[in-house]
């Protein structure tokens, strides 16, 4: 799911998952929903940038870090650094 603040986001949104599309990243369709951000509220101050502050935390070493390598792998001249 994609969550978006204003039209700008949603159209970003829209864009990047028809540039995917059009690209043929992923052998079927994509079919993340972009839906308008309704009841947010930011995590504690402990959650916040838990992967980056808790690499080595087993679930962040052995399930988020292999994610991360494959989204920087497929997208990451799309990454921000």
């Amino acid at each position: 799911m994609v969550y978006f603040h204003n039209e700008q986001q949603k159209e970003t949104a829209h864009t990047f998952v028809a540039d995917l599309e059009k690209r043929r990243i992923f052998a079927n369709p994509v079919v993340t929903a972009i839906e308008p951000l309704h009841n947010y509220f930011p995590a504690e101050k402990q959650h916040q940038r838990y992967f980056e502050n808790n690499p080595m935390q087993s679930y962040c070493a052995y399930v988020v870090a292999p994610k991360i390598e494959k989204a920087e792998d497929l997208f990451g001249d799309l990454f921000k650094r």
